[in-house]
């Protein structure tokens, strides 16, 4: 039943969005969606039956309310992940040896089937590491090498198992017998991928197992994906991960249909491992050769004394089956052949907001030149290499060499030497200070075979950041930033400017910022009569060609770079492509520019609807400094092996 209502005109706390039927020639359909500008929920009238936007879906109704359903796991895994971040071996082993696994069992009655898989993946971890615990291995079913084979095999392939860029050993032969557990158990078609194949994973995976996932093509939009010995990808494939098994601290949320497997653990092949026994599965010795041989990769021999109850207790299972394996020194030897490593930066690399690599050898070698081409590459302003220095036998390590090579593209502002002087500090409070010594960008770290404890801090899950709340206008920026000399804001010319020079860079991370989702930002550009343009860093109207659109779509490339407007526009009727943004041209005697984002297309948008005084919720502007102010830290000891790095945000006033 529809009632009557009153529309208002103008934006207000409580308040949605709404917009009546699109034009007379189409059929359109009714859509609840947000609105990024405000912050709010809106109803759209006017969306094209033929539409196919990012976000658009259907949410499921009932003919009744479905039963309240109590998960008894839920509240014991929660107890897990409580005790397994606090690091206590004593506390967790109590919990293994109290859980009656019958009273955790998943049952499939009435569940949503992503919440039953979830919670049977969470089952089979916690009874895997209470089998551990208790060295109870009865009645588990064997699963040998012509059983793992079949997981690269490229038949009907529904989900992929995949670890990530440049794998390792961990990521790669964990994604194989994930795979394997999961073709096995589910009966399903599971495949492991992989972008390369290092030549000591192919010895302890062999020729057959290899040569099928280098076949494999990578996985398409429609399959699922589980991730192991990491939690991110792509973005464009976030919605496929239905999976995580990762021996990394994972802060970040995600759909409450990811099963994850979390654990501060040495490797992910143990995690897999324990997986395998959860599900009532167990290794040949040929079968546990190859997780082991990976596992070994993975350690450093003077730090296996330091692993968990549940690490040590898997990798002694593993042993006990292999009855042999090959040498960590024979693998180590293989690892550093530089006929076959002809890039050893790349074997073990990673990439955040820096790059870091860390190179196993035994004989120290100068990154410099590879690690400032990184730098230049990706527009890093820091890649950070470690070389982990051997003995002969690889059985010792006699230093560690950590180098830290800055991107001079970037300002410092105090930069390098905070990083430096955490890193040298946090290498002096976990190996004592007498061990380690600091000569320009290098921190070198002597005898590591006498590490103090290793035992690290609790660790605190931190909530993603929300978008910023600030209900201004135009006109409260330009008066806020009138008497400043130091601080403007970006306009419309000079934005595309900045965003152009970003993608020509490869500065994926102010890439990311310039098309944010989370806010609308307003730009110092005015236009006047729909012709007239005036970009007020140098406060002159001057006329422009503006085509007229309402809407239209664009591509960056086809922005006029003296004017900032568009000189090609494309149908809105174009679906699916990212490199197409929304733009609206301006619609009345004044109007000013914004860069935003459509929720439901999940496009950037270039709106010049917008007036001087409109206020929404998240509508802002980014300010540009002249200068800032160095950079402020503090490095806090714990008393033992740890320190906290507190970085003082720099207040950066309109001044």
């Amino acid at each position: 039943m529809v009632t009557s209502t009153k529309a208002s005109l103008l934006p207000a706390v409580g308040k949605w969005k709404f917009w009546t039927l699109g034009h007379p020639s189409y059929v359109a359909g009714a859509v609840r969606s947000f609105v990024t500008s405000s912050g709010t929920c809106s109803l759209d009238l006017g969306i094209p039956s033929f539409a196919k936007h990012a976000n658009l879906m259907i949410l499921e109704c009932y003919s009744k309310e479905p039963p309240s359903l109590v998960i008894p796991i839920e509240d014991f895994w929660c107890r897990y992940e409580h005790l397994t971040l606090r690091r206590n071996d004593d506390e967790i082993k109590k919990f293994f040896i109290s859980i009656d696994p019958e009273e955790i069992v998943v049952k499939d009655d009435g569940l949503d089937d992503f919440v039953f898989q979830k919670n049977t993946e969470r089952f089979y971890d916690l009874v895997g590491k209470k089998r551990l615990i208790e060295r109870c291995f009865d009645g588990l079913k064997t699963i040998n090498v012509v059983e793992i084979t079949p997981a690269t095999s490229p038949d009907t392939i529904t989900t992929y198992v995949t670890g990530h860029p440049n794998p390792d050993a961990d990521s790669i032969v964990s994604s194989v017998f994930e795979a394997a557990r999961r073709n096995v158990l589910y009966g399903t078609h599971c495949v492991a991928w992989s972008d390369r194949v290092p030549p000591t994973v192919a010895h302890i995976l062999g020729s057959k197992i290899c040569a099928n996932l280098l076949a494999m093509p990578k996985f398409g939009p429609t399959h699922d994906i589980v991730l192991v010995d990491c939690h991110s990808t792509e973005e464009e494939c976030e919605y496929q991960v239905k999976s995580i098994i990762d021996h990394h601290v994972i802060s970040q949320r995600f759909p409450y249909y990811v099963a994850i497997s979390q654990e501060i653990s040495w490797s992910s092949t143990i995690q897999v491992y324990i997986k395998y026994l959860g599900s009532g599965l167990d290794l040949d010795p040929p079968s546990a050769r190859m997780l082991l041989e990976a596992t070994l990769l993975e350690a450093e021999p003077h730090l296996m004394a330091k692993m968990s109850l549940l690490d040590k207790l898997a990798l002694e299972r593993l042993t006990l089956i292999a009855k042999w394996s090959t040498s960590y020194a024979d693998l180590m030897t293989r690892l550093i052949n530089e006929a076959n490593t002809p890039d050893p930066f790349m074997n073990d690399y990673k990439q955040t907001l820096y790059g870091f690599a860390v190179v196993k050898t035994r004989s120290l070698t100068c990154f410099k030149a590879r690690a400032e081409a990184n730098n230049t590459e990706n527009y890093l302003p820091l890649t950070i290499v470690k070389q982990v220095v051997y003995n002969s036998q690889f059985n010792t390590v006699l230093y560690e060499s950590i180098s830290l090579y800055f991107n001079g593209d970037f300002h410092d502002k105090g930069l390098k030497i905070a990083i430096l002087d955490s890193v040298s500090r946090a290498c002096q409070a976990f190996h004592g200070s007498n061990h380690v010594s600091v000569r320009g960008m290098e921190v070198k770290v002597l005898l590591l075979k006498s590490h103090r404890n290793a035992d690290g801090p609790s660790v605190t899950l931190r909530d993603q950041p929300t978008a910023p709340t600030t209900g201004i206008s135009f006109a409260d920026v330009t008066s806020l930033l009138s008497p400043a000399t130091n601080t403007s804001f970006l306009s419309l010319k000079q934005y595309w400017e900045v965003y152009k020079e970003c993608v020509s860079l490869k500065h994926r991370i102010m890439e990311h910022s310039l098309r944010n989702k989370q806010y609308v930002e307003l730009l110092d550009t005015v236009i006047r009569n729909q012709k007239e343009v005036m970009h007020s860093y140098d406060g002159v109207f001057r006329q422009a060609d503006i085509i007229e659109a309402r809407p239209a779509l664009i591509r960056p490339d086809s922005i006029d770079i003296r004017t900032g407007f568009p000189t090609i526009l494309n149908s809105p009727d174009n679906y699916g492509d990212p490199s197409l943004w929304r733009y609206w041209s301006p619609d009345r005697e004044e109007n000013v520019a914004t860069r935003g984002h459509i929720f439901i297309m999940n496009q950037t948008s270039i709106d010049m609807k917008i007036s001087r005084h409109d206020t929404t919720q998240n509508l802002t502007f980014r300010p540009s400094y002249h200068d800032i102010t160095d950079l402020k830290y503090d490095v806090l000891s714990d008393g033992g092996s740890w320190v906290t790095v507190k970085i003082f945000p720099r207040r950066l006033s309109i001044s």
